[in-house]
């Protein structure tokens, strides 16, 4: 059995240099939504609370080289008196890529952050990740935090300080999110004030740093050919 798997071992390594391929390669960066395509704002919704009778109003809107999400946010609630609280807006992905092995969703256990250019004004948007549940109003969460309203900046938040979060309001028993299985990504305001809004993104996208794979750190390799140098590399 040992002489069987030792053989096999060979075979791999041997296919491995054939193609030239690194067995422990790791993916760079993976574009979500890139706004200076034209066609990718058709695969994003729009909604506010003027789905259910309230008075906001959203609309996304492509640009030279971004979109802007942008609207009226209304605190004054709908006449359906189920309702007990308003003034909310949104955008969202439709539908991720489609492969043989995602079926449809995006993987983001491959890299450590999340990663936005975008310019806002003086309010308070959340980024939203949506992942498979049983209680469909169950979201990931995280502030946008910027530092210079109608300035461009990029914003790199690691997916795992994303908050779980249910209606907005932060659940006190976190589940873990299901990195393999994002289903959508998305914009949303809740703050509370009534005016209009307006915030801009160019793109997103899920990146590595130099030592990050994942969720996993880098370890540095040490070789041989390495004794002699002061310098730790990594691969």
């Amino acid at each position: 059995m040992y002489k069987n798997l030792q053989k096999q071992v060979k075979v791999i390594g041997s296919s491995i240099d054939i193609l030239g391929a690194d067995p422990w390669a790791r993916s760079i960066e993976h574009m979500i939504a890139d706004f200076s395509q034209n066609n990718t704002i058709s695969n994003w919704k729009k909604g506010s609370d003027r789905d259910i009778g309230g008075f906001s109003h959203a609309k996304i809107e492509q640009k030279q080289d971004h979109v802007t999400f942008s609207g009226y946010l209304s605190q004054q609630l709908p006449e359906n008196s189920k309702v007990k609280r308003s003034g909310y807006a949104m955008i969202q992905s439709k539908n991720g890529p489609v492969s043989l092995d995602n079926n449809g969703y995006w993987d983001s256990s491959l890299y450590r952050y999340l990663v936005i250019r975008a310019k806002t004004d003086r309010r308070r948007y959340y980024v939203n990740i949506k992942c498979p549940s049983v209680i469909r109003q169950d979201i990931y969460q995280h502030l946008v935090v910027t530092t210079t309203p109608n300035k461009w900046e990029t914003i790199v938040i690691p997916f795992n300080q994303f908050g779980l979060t249910s209606n907005g309001i932060i659940l006190a028993s976190q589940m873990q999110m299901y990195r393999q299985k994002i289903k959508s990504f998305g914009f949303s305001l809740t703050d509370g004030q009534e005016g209009p809004f307006s915030l801009s993104i160019a793109w997103m996208k899920m990146i590595n740093s130099d030592h990050t794979d994942g969720d996993c750190d880098r370890i540095p390799r040490f070789g041989s050919d390495l004794w002699k140098s002061l310098d730790v590399k990594y691969e």
